[in-house]
């Protein structure tokens, strides 16, 4: 008897490490198993091509993607095949449509019976007004009563004075309200301009007395330390560029070759860009492919967390 539970114990324990090394496996994969892309830009005047690919787990799950041609959009693959999405929407839409036509027929079969029930609350309420009409007679119309006196009702020229005064002195205390109702908001609006300027007064000094703080200049270079090596680890590991570029205003032309100039150093010798400051032009070739692990941005999310002061400064913002 001992020796049955012994071995029970044992397949119970082995099915547990079993699907414990499962699940271990899944997880790495997940997470150090990295996303891969890349892309290819052709711009010139006898091509015209922005297309790349996203790849995860040796190719078994790509989404190819394509900017310009016959048929713009994204791809999604599993092993090769194709997933449409977009006849998985149509086929809910489809039912959605039967379910629907379903409650219009019951409504159709029920309607002519409610049609029956109001067609006898309508002629019933008829008769009634008919008897009620037989009983106390036709309505006299103004033009009967004008036929038999002579003369229509009507307001002597007294009543007509004092209802034209009247409605002069609504007026005019209607338009003493709005004028006043006006001047009251104004005084407001002020008031609330002067507390929002001193607001800002105090918050402003907040501001600087915090980022004045010895921590906070640490956590300031923590934050941006950490940006970098995100920054970088998202960049592409290989990047081939040759462009020729200009925007309709000189000065964003300038800003945009000043911060593309900060890529030199990694790209040297592989990075060649040219601004133009007259016309406004995008031509040129760019390859590029890069990866992303899911764990390097769990540690820099991490990393953020992680850091008091970041939270405090956070805070101080949303406060204000």
């Amino acid at each position: 008897m001992l020796g049955i539970l012994l071995m029970i114990l044992k397949i119970i324990g082995i099915i547990l490490l079993i699907v414990l090394a499962i699940v271990i496996a899944v997880l790495g994969i997940l997470l150090f198993v990295p996303v891969r892309y890349r892309f290819y830009g052709c711009f010139r005047e006898n091509c015209r091509v922005a297309e790349g690919k996203i790849t995860w787990l040796m190719h078994i799950v790509s989404c190819p993607f394509f900017l310009t041609g016959e048929n713009p959009g994204i791809q999604f693959r599993i092993f090769g095949k194709k997933v449409d999405l977009e006849k998985k929407k149509q086929g809910r839409k489809k039912q959605k449509k039967q379910k629907n036509r379903t409650k219009y027929k019951t409504a159709k079969t029920s309607a002519p019976e409610a049609k029956e029930r109001l067609k006898s609350t309508i002629s019933s309420q008829h008769k009634e007004t008919l008897q009620i009409q037989e009983i106390s007679g036709p309505p006299q119309n103004t033009e009967e009563l004008q036929e038999k006196t002579g003369k229509l009702p009507g307001k002597s020229i007294f009543e007509k004075i004092s209802d034209t005064i009247q409605n002069r002195i609504r007026k005019i205390k209607k338009r003493i309200l709005r004028i006043r109702n006006a001047i009251k908001r104004a005084i407001q609006k002020k008031e609330k301009i002067s507390k929002l300027i001193e607001s800002l007064k105090s918050k402003k000094e907040k501001i600087f007395d915090f980022l004045a703080d010895e921590e906070a200049q640490r956590a300031k270079g923590e934050v941006i330390l950490t940006c970098k090596k995100l920054f970088r680890h998202i960049m592409p590991v290989k990047l081939r560029a040759d462009v020729k570029f200009g925007f309709s205003e000189p000065d964003e032309t300038g800003v945009c070759y000043a911060l593309l100039c900060l890529l030199y150093g990694k790209y040297e010798g592989k990075l060649i860009l040219e601004p133009d400051f007259e016309h406004e032009l995008l031509e040129g070739e760019i390859r590029c492919k890069g990866r992303i692990r899911l764990i390097n941005l769990i540690y820099y999310g991490i990393s953020f967390y992680r850091n008091k002061k970041l939270k405090e400064f956070i805070t101080l913002i949303q406060n204000l």
